[in-house]
């Protein structure tokens, strides 16, 4: 039995020396067929497309552009450009590419920020008129993020509102939506 077992053993380190110089022609093949050109004519995309700079989105509602809402209203959201400028008028996700929303900050406030109640919010497609989303959230100053990691897709030609369900009196939405453009 014990030579046998010798026997087997020889065999493999036979096989493995015999096999071991094409080992690293078999790494160049691949190599080569994976190998990926990164000109400044072509640029190669090496990140997610959510992280590049060129395509994230952010949005923003303060009370300054009409997301102070009353219960049972819309308010629409403006864009904030990288470099901190807010664009003044409804954001409209561009013609040929859909806007993915990723994370929303909402910060509650308003008078009765500290003594409680509640706000139910959802986000809408303004030219359609549908429900996409809604959270209820508790009016007491504080910061809430809302994490979507598959993302909440508004097509093309769609401004996003914030519709205000209810809340308790006095409260003041400030909200962020955070995204990335996509084409169709």
């Amino acid at each position: 039995m014990r030579s046998r077992g010798k026997w087997i053993v020889g065999a493999c380190a036979a096989v493995l020396i015999v096999l071991i110089p094409f080992a690293p022609k078999a790494h160049a093949v691949v190599a080569t067929l994976v190998n990926v050109a990164n000109s400044a004519a072509a640029p190669a995309i090496s990140q997610d497309v959510a992280k590049l700079a060129s395509q994230n989105i952010m949005l923003r509602g303060v009370p300054a552009s009409a997301v102070s809402l009353n219960p049972g209203t819309n308010g629409t959201l403006d864009q904030m450009l990288n470099d901190g400028t807010v664009v003044l008028t409804p954001y409209v996700v561009p013609s040929g590419q859909s806007l993915v929303v990723t994370s929303i900050n909402l910060n509650t406030g308003g008078p009765d920020a500290i003594g409680g109640g509640f706000i139910v919010f959802g986000l809408v497609n303004k030219v359609s008129g549908r429900f996409r989303e809604s959270w209820i959230v508790l009016n007491n100053g504080l910061t809430f993020t809302f994490q979507m990691p598959t993302g909440l897709v508004f097509p093309s030609g769609e401004s996003i509102e914030v519709f205000n369900y209810a809340e308790s009196s006095g409260a003041i939405i400030n909200m962020f939506v955070h995204g990335y453009l996509t084409t169709n």
